[in-house]
């Protein structure tokens, strides 16, 4: 039991990580856009 919570948590920090590394990639690339549009 102490295992598969261990398990979870591991997976839970994975999918947050991954969602801070798209919510930076697509902020990043909106920036860049803006930038190409109003130069």
């Amino acid at each position: 039991m102490v295992k598969s919570t261990k398990m979870c948590s591991l997976f839970f920090i994975y999918i947050v990580n991954i969602e801070n590394y798209l919510i930076n990639y697509i902020t990043n690339y909106i920036k860049d856009i803006e930038e190409l549009a109003f130069n």
